[in-house]
């Protein structure tokens, strides 16, 4: 097994001022991704409805701080640098389609991820945590 090497000089910064158009296209894609995902769901009473959802950056961080999966904010201490620095690399680019997918549980007010950990980690540690981001949020059907 190679040995991880990468270091943070190894990261890209995003630029503030491409935020906002990481965002809309975050959007834009994201209600497409909705609309074909409920319409293809709608009878399936088991598969939860997507909803775009947004919410501050740090406060999802909050929430996700108790719970499972969680990237750290030290570059020193993520496990897979690779991927985390990919992902800022394709948000830099334009190559991220899609918003992160989260579940909310609010019995126990935590934020789990079942896409989009690197994306939205990347985020935080730019310094975008107190701006807004869409959120692909699963809610059970009543």
């Amino acid at each position: 097994m190679q040995e991880n090497t990468y270091t943070e000089r190894d990261l890209p910064l995003i630029p503030p001022e491409s935020f906002t158009d990481i965002i809309n296209h975050m959007i834009e894609e994201g209600e497409k991704y909705i609309e074909k995902f409920n319409e293809e769901n709608k009878d399936n009473k088991r598969e939860p409805l997507l909803i775009l959802e947004m919410h501050v950056i740090d406060e999802i961080d909050e929430k996700w701080a108790n719970g499972n999966y969680r990237i750290p904010k030290v570059f020193d201490d993520i496990d897979n640098k690779g991927k985390y620095i990919q992902s800022r690399n394709d948000l830099i680019n334009g190559l991220v389609d899609e918003p992160p997918f989260i579940c909310i549980n609010s019995e126990t007010d935590t934020v789990g991820f079942t896409d989009g950990r690197n994306r939205f980690s990347n985020l935080r540690d730019s310094g975008f945590g107190d701006r807004e981001c869409p959120f692909m949020v699963q809610h059970p059907k009543q």
